[in-house]
């Protein structure tokens, strides 16, 4: 008579529980990202302890879990044929997880374009004291010419409170219509119109874009700019391909570095590198090989140094400080937006064709913003997510910094750039 009658209660089997966890987690990632099946169905089964993975479907059953949660329906945006004709689906309009997405749309036809980024977006980047950007364009659909993109560096002190652990992360993705001032100064000011949330940075890295360059400079004027140092080398090695000399700078080791004594200027204290220029272009190598290396003298100072007419000034097509690096080394500030380049072109490989069509596209846009929106959390978290620099390049950086801060005014200019050349790739 001690036991009395009752519904059975079992305790909870922790294995199951974490079972339907893990399925779970395996159907909002069937629905956010681009893997194929097996490869979601496979990092299901990697979370699963021997107890866990006995409680779960057999490899069929998860792989037709993952096939019927894509297979709810999406609604078809394709292309319209011009920009004024394209009508938004609410579904494009949000993240994976609801929020809103789309937080601008200029309207119009011609001058139309989108700014997607969630208020979280927003408030993240208002804490990121560096912004990247740059474009890309063969992936977007034709009623737009690019994609630009708006990255924040996310930083935070480690532990010896002696470095900073940083990630870059796509914040603000923007369809735009074309590359003009007018549209980088209409995007800028619309970024910073949205509830006072963001405020301007203290710096912005990006490619020699003039039409951002001005437009930034326009509204952000007290914020320093600089071009991607990568892009500068870039510029240069194009040039020296249109003039027909990139076997002699390949198989030359002299001349190679007696070029890249121009992309080493970006090393030298910027009120110096006019007087660098000179000392560099009057010297005897560059005398005794006038003819190979006049018309990428005249290149460089025509686009990057400009000119004295007596006391008169007359700048390039670029301000030297746009491209000067000496400070950013001095700060141990980045000198190229070399991940946002690497992001774009991820991001190319997975849309995987030109030109795709509009819901195609903006089901990248989002899958793109569930990675960051996971990316985000675990940083803020304080996991460690950032990929473990080479050893070559972690010496490389050290070379640079010690070179930099050794400069002093009155040094053997030659020799510092030299010196900084063989450390300079094009």
């Amino acid at each position: 008579e001690l036991l009395s009658k009752s519904v059975h209660q079992h305790a909870p089997d922790p294995a199951k529980v974490r079972a339907k966890e893990i399925i779970g987690k395996l159907k909002k990632r069937a629905k956010e990202s681009g893997g194929t099946t097996s490869v979601l169905v496979a990092a299901a089964l990697g979370e699963a302890s021997d107890s866990v993975a006995a409680e779960l479907p057999d490899m069929q059953l998860l792989k037709r879990t993952v096939k019927r949660t894509r297979a709810i329906p999406k609604p078809q945006l394709l292309t319209p044929p011009s920009r004024g004709e394209l009508e938004i689906p609410e579904f494009f309009t949000k993240t994976s997880s609801g929020e809103n997405f789309l937080f601008y749309d200029s309207g119009g036809d011609e001058n139309r374009y989108l700014m997607f980024a969630t208020e979280a977006n927003l408030r993240v980047l208002a804490t990121c004291r560096i912004w990247m950007s740059d474009g890309t364009f063969s992936t977007v659909p034709r009623i737009f010419q690019q994609l630009y993109t708006i990255h924040g560096v996310l930083s935070r002190m480690n532990e010896d409170n002696t470095n900073n652990t940083t990630k870059v992360v796509p914040l603000v993705y923007v369809l735009a219509p074309h590359k003009t001032e007018n549209f980088y100064k209409d995007m800028l000011q619309q970024l910073l119109a949205v509830d006072n949330i963001v405020h301007e940075p203290q710096l912005i890295i990006t490619d020699f874009e003039k039409g951002f360059l001005t437009a930034a400079k326009t509204i952000f004027p007290d914020v320093e700019q600089h071009g991607c140092l990568f892009h500068l080398g870039q510029n240069v090695y194009r040039q020296i391909q249109q003039i027909g000399l990139q076997k002699r700078y390949g198989e030359d080791l002299t001349f190679s570095l007696q070029v890249r004594l121009l992309v080493a200027l970006a090393f030298i204290p910027s009120n110096s590198v006019y007087n660098a220029f000179c000392t560099v272009v009057t010297s005897p190598y560059y005398k005794a090989n006038a003819t190979d290396l006049k018309q990428i003298e005249a290149y460089f100072q025509k686009t990057w140094i400009g000119k004295k007419y007596g006391r008169i000034y007359s700048p390039g097509q670029f301000s030297i400080e746009s491209w000067n690096c000496y400070n950013l080394v001095i700060n141990h500030n980045p000198r190229t937006n070399n991940a946002v380049e690497g992001w774009h072109n991820s991001f190319t490989q997975r849309v995987a064709r030109e030109h795709a069509e509009m819901g195609k596209f903006l089901s990248c846009l989002q899958r793109e913003q569930s990675t960051t929106e996971a990316i985000i959390e675990q940083f803020q978290s304080g996991r460690d997510i950032s990929l473990r620099r080479r050893k070559n390049y972690v010496d490389y950086e050290q070379r640079i910094h010690t070179l930099v801060t050794a400069y002093e005014e009155g040094n053997d200019v030659l020799e510092y750039l030299k010196s900084v050349a063989t450390n300079v790739k094009l």
